[in-house]
């Protein structure tokens, strides 16, 4: 995967999702922001996941230290990313999804 195109869907995720966080949010937003994580994880893997897909979102989650379903490892990892958004940690733990997503090991999350 080319790391231009994961930096790309990384920033187009960022700009939707802060754009559904701001205030007022929309008695929606969560699932607008849940939307926003599928569009990014389509982008990444595609909305079928083949093999390759889902060993890359068992290597997401582990390396960013996240439970859950791997079928969805890659959406739950924008997850997690719109998280660090709100708690204004975006700048670091965009080279944490960024690393992760391209089967990059890095330090604790």
């Amino acid at each position: 995967m080319d790391e231009q195109h994961v930096q790309k869907v990384i920033d187009e995720f960022a700009t939707r999702a802060i754009g559904a966080m701001e205030p007022p949010r929309a008695a929606d937003f969560m699932a607008t922001l849940d939307f926003e994580c599928r569009r990014a994880s389509g982008a990444i893997i595609g909305h079928e996941p083949d093999d390759d897909g889902m060993a890359l979102a068992q290597h997401v989650m582990l390396a960013l230290r996240i439970d859950g379903d791997i079928r969805a490892g890659i959406r739950t990892a924008f997850l997690w990313y719109a998280e660090k958004i709100l708690a204004n940690e975006m700048d670091t733990a965009c080279v944490h999804l960024r690393d992760a997503l391209l089967g990059r090991p890095y330090g604790p999350a």
